[in-house]
């Protein structure tokens, strides 16, 4: 999950590659009151034409919390299912944070490259967050952050599998850790 964007599909999104970028950045939220932080994501692929069909079941997954001020990287799976794929599919993953669970607010969209896959595989996924909680008494606020960027602040997928398209004579599968720029 790279500081970066690029445009794929018609989509300008942040990278989701495999690579890191050099430098972190965040998106923040702030809400009132001493409340819990949530993360998660939701999963679509985006065709050519700039339609998304949704993989995973319209909300987010792979969720977790911080229910006391506190930083740094925590995990959780989602199980993908197998999904076809046309070879200029890409892709989508956009991060959620929010006071409940599942949370509420779009944090981040990331976008891979077109993937020349006719299918993403079954898998389990982990998805590692760099998240951040803190709340102020004085002001009353609750600040939640999601960090990317960087080796760092690391947010990334790992064992994200997909098969590509058919070569003449026969097909490949690909597996990695999609975090950064590089050739699929």
């Amino acid at each position: 999950m790279r500081n970066g964007q690029h445009t794929i599909n018609g989509l300008t999104a942040y990278e989701l590659l495999i690579t890191q970028s050099v430098s972190g950045i965040y998106a923040s939220r702030t809400l009132l009151g001493d409340v819990p932080g949530y993360w998660g994501i939701r999963v679509w692929k985006r065709s050519s034409e700039g339609v998304e069909t949704e993989i995973t079941s319209g909300s987010p997954v792979a969720i977790v919390s911080r229910l006391v001020d506190g930083s740094g990287i925590q995990s959780n799976t989602w199980n993908c299912p197998q999904t076809a794929l046309v070879s200029t599919d890409a892709i989508v993953v956009r991060v959620y944070h929010g006071n409940t669970n599942p949370p509420q607010y779009l944090a981040r969209t990331f976008i891979t490259e077109q993937l020349n896959a006719s299918q993403l595989d079954v898998a389990l996924w982990t998805v590692y967050y760099y998240t951040y909680r803190s709340y102020d008494a004085i002001a009353e606020i609750t600040t939640l952050r999601f960090y990317h960027g960087s080796s760092g602040y690391n947010s990334r997928i790992e064992d994200f599998t997909w098969s590509s398209a058919p070569l003449p004579e026969e097909g490949r599968q690909h597996s990695g850790t999609l975090m950064g720029v590089g050739i699929f």
